[in-house]
């Protein structure tokens, strides 16, 4: 068994597929307020995604034709043009058990386990696949005494419909340096493949996974439901990242 980088008796996993973007914004943060540690594994439907911090999304809000939804998340970066084909997953960990560093070598063993060699590009935590972006790590050491990380895997990508909608972001981005698909080069991986390799990757790191089932805790879907409409569906957060009382 590798070094592992949890000490605990059991992390909660959750996995849902297919999901609206505001939804799974809101319920991350609902998780996160707990400050129980977890792994979440998720897709979701066509959207924008980016942090708090981006100061032009009211741009993208005001011309957007495409009916392609601007979602922030409560952390930081910036645009990233999402399909269903975007594995993403995220978890909150005891502060100093995670770091970037681990967090990438973790995500470029995941795709050893795959048979598919990767190159690290350290201090943009970027995973590339013959030079192309095809997985990122974000880290968050803002919440007490947990830290918050967030990596993702492309399995593929219509250029033209992300070049459509990222253009209306105005963010300047090459986007083939920034959405290129690992069904480039490596056709016959699948997201179940994907997702069995996360999983015994956490678990060889000491891991204890626990999958849980959403729909049987009505409290914390309640929660969450008031996290989307006060939060993450309001105007001004999506525009400006600010909160209106």
């Amino acid at each position: 068994m590798k070094k592992a980088i949890i000490d605990t008796q059991t992390v909660k996993l959750y996995s849902q597929f297919g999901v609206d973007p505001f939804y799974q914004c809101a319920f991350e943060k609902t998780l996160c307020e707990s400050s129980e540690p977890f792994i979440s594994i998720f897709t979701t439907t066509e959207c924008v995604m980016a942090g708090r911090d981006i100061t032009y999304a009211n741009h993208y809000v005001e011309n957007n034709k495409l009916n392609v939804p601007f979602v922030r998340y409560m952390g930081t970066g910036g645009p990233v043009y999402i399909n269903s084909e975007f594995i993403k997953i995220t978890g909150l960990l005891p502060k100093n058990s995670f770091t970037p560093n681990t967090a990438c070598r973790l995500v470029a063993d995941i795709y050893t386990r795959l048979g598919i060699k990767t190159d690290y590009v350290e201090g943009t935590n970027d995973i590339k696949i013959q030079g192309k972006k095809v997985s990122g790590v974000s880290y968050s050491t803002q919440l007490g005494d947990n830290d918050f990380f967030a990596f993702f895997f492309s399995l593929s990508n219509d250029y033209k419909r992300a070049a459509q909608v990222m253009k209306l972001t105005k963010h300047t981005t090459v986007l083939s340096e920034r959405a290129a698909g690992i069904h480039e080069t490596h056709p016959s991986i699948t997201k179940e493949q994907i997702i069995e390799a996360v999983k015994l990757e956490l678990q060889s790191r000491g891991f204890n996974l626990k999958d849980v089932d959403v729909n049987t805790n009505k409290t914390l879907l309640t929660r969450v439901e008031e996290n989307e409409s006060e939060i993450f569906r309001n105007q001004s957060f999506i525009k400006y990242g600010i909160l209106e009382k």
